[in-house]
């Protein structure tokens, strides 16, 4: 479904099954003595979910490797993006959301050490 990359295009995400958007705006809400809504806005970031099922045990530990060392701060970028990785990624804070150990065959290989993940990705 979707390409996508963390590290300024050094590692895929492989394998992106599901990418769900949503978006949180960053400011303060509150209604005024009269009722009326007031809300002050500064910003508005995208919120990724993506699910990455069948990872090889590779693929795996480059992806987690990295968020571990990074403490999940990293770039991330999206084909939605337009242009490379390496020149288009955004700041982002990367979680593992789900960690399931799995088994399956990919191009004639059966992998019994695989993973499928669930990651959230802010945008900073």
């Amino acid at each position: 479904m979707s390409v996508a990359y963390l590290a300024s295009g050094a590692i895929e995400l492989p394998n992106v099954q599901t990418q769900r958007t949503a978006r949180q705006v960053i400011g303060d809400e509150g209604r005024t003595a009269g009722g009326k809504l007031r809300r002050d806005v500064v910003a508005t970031k995208r919120v990724w979910t993506l699910v990455c099922p069948y990872l090889t045990n590779a693929e795996y530990d480059a992806i987690v490797g990295h968020l571990e060392a990074t403490f999940g701060v990293t770039t991330f970028w999206l084909d939605e993006f337009g242009g490379t990785a390496a020149a288009n990624s955004i700041a982002a804070v990367v979680d593992v959301e789900e960690d399931e150990r799995v088994q399956f065959a990919r191009d004639g290989t059966w992998h019994s050490d695989g993973h499928s993940l669930v990651l959230t990705v802010q945008e900073q």
